[in-house]
């Protein structure tokens, strides 16, 4: 299985659409850095899957225990909360936001 962070904000408008954005405690390697919201560190890169360094950057990442992020919205979150609620007998109506986010990080695909 693929570990990933999800990010309940939006994508960074400097970033291309289908590059990878990592996330981590440290510092790690990408075409472009920032620092932002701590989620797994306060780290960012976004790598360029047609940048011949990307393999390398990648690999790098991970060995340094980066994360990619996975960048959703609360409508995602709520659309895929209501289907999970539906095939588990529960009541949509009663379940809080912050807990259909654990159960989305937890559960979905």
């Amino acid at each position: 299985m693929t570990r990933f962070i999800e990010a309940y904000y939006p994508r960074p408008a400097n970033v291309p659409e289908g590059w990878t954005v990592w996330n981590a405690a440290r510092p790690i390697y990408g075409q472009i850095e920032w620092q932002g919201e701590f989620r797994h560190g306060s780290f960012y890169t976004a790598t360029d899957p047609a940048d011949p360094d990307t393999p390398r950057f990648e690999q790098r990442n991970r060995e340094l225990d980066a994360l990619p992020v996975e960048y959703v919205t609360r409508e995602q979150v709520t659309s895929w909360a209501r289907q999970f609620c539906q095939e588990n007998d529960i009541d949509f109506e009663d379940v809080e936001f912050d807990d259909m986010l654990t159960s989305y990080a937890l559960h979905h695909p």
